[in-house]
């Protein structure tokens, strides 16, 4: 009978060792898989902001490139309307600088730090170029003011011109053709001293315009050449294939004389 009882308790015990085994086995499993999903999520995780950031990215390098262009072009064209391009090319420089920052933000360590150099060049010609243009926009201006001022004259001018004649035809008023005459004298004085002063302005805008020139030919190829160097990390960020032998005969080829 005490064997029986030996028998049965042995079984109990090797049952329980059984059970605390499947059930530690189902614990370390169930935190296997746990351990497994979780490594999993943030892999995916990772994966997921890894692509959200390159997307991001080539929203923001292409419109920083689409940007420049802009810029550029409207240097180029700058001295054809001056006043009105002048206006136009603040606010173009001022999209391609919000451009910049945004790239500045995203980008990697070593690109960020080519910008901020391509940003010292740029900052320092165009402000050289602000400091002529400035004055020349003021003097256009002054002309605007005697030109119109001018106009006054002629009109008034010829006012009193109609008026003489209406006199001479119809002999009335005859007393008053000395002072219209003093009258004419005047507006004509007036008239030719505008216009002294605007060929006087005129000959300084063209003195001036011509150190204009060389200036924008300089910040265009300046900004070209360091461009270039951004543009390469940029694509390089990007995954994008870069040949720099090539893309620096591309730069010397975008170089104005």
């Amino acid at each position: 009978m005490a064997d029986e009882i030996t028998v049965i308790q042995a079984t109990i015990e090797a049952a329980q060792i059984q059970k605390w085994g499947t059930i530690w086995g189902a614990v370390i499993g169930g935190i296997a898989i746990a351990v497994g999903v979780y490594f999993s999520w943030r892999t995916s995780l990772h994966l997921q902001k890894e692509a959200r950031l390159a997307e991001t990215r080539k929203n923001v390098y292409l419109e920083l490139v689409e940007n420049y262009s802009k810029m550029i072009l409207g240097f180029q064209l700058l001295l054809s309307e001056l006043d009105k391009n002048w206006e136009l090319q603040k606010n173009l420089v001022h999209a391609f600088s919000t451009s910049l920052d945004k790239a500045a933000f995203i980008c990697e360590t070593s690109t960020k730090e080519q910008i901020y150099k391509f940003l010292d060049v740029f900052i320092e010609k165009f402000r050289n170029l602000q400091e002529k243009i400035n004055p020349l926009i003021i003097s256009n201006s002054e002309i605007e003011k005697l030109y119109s001022r001018h106009s006054r004259s002629i009109k008034l001018f010829n006012n009193a011109s109609e008026e003489y004649e209406r006199i001479k035809l119809f002999g009335e008023g005859i007393e008053r053709i000395p002072l219209i005459q003093k009258y004419f004298d005047e507006k004509l004085k007036e008239s030719e001293g505008y216009l002294n002063s605007m060929n006087v302005l005129g000959e300084k805008i063209k003195i001036d315009s011509r150190e204009i020139s060389p200036l924008i030919t300089d910040l265009i190829n300046e900004s070209n050449m360091n461009a270039n160097k951004v543009v390469h990390l940029l694509r390089k960020e990007l995954g994008a294939k870069t040949d720099i032998d090539l893309d620096k005969k591309l730069q010397n080829l975008m170089i104005i004389e």
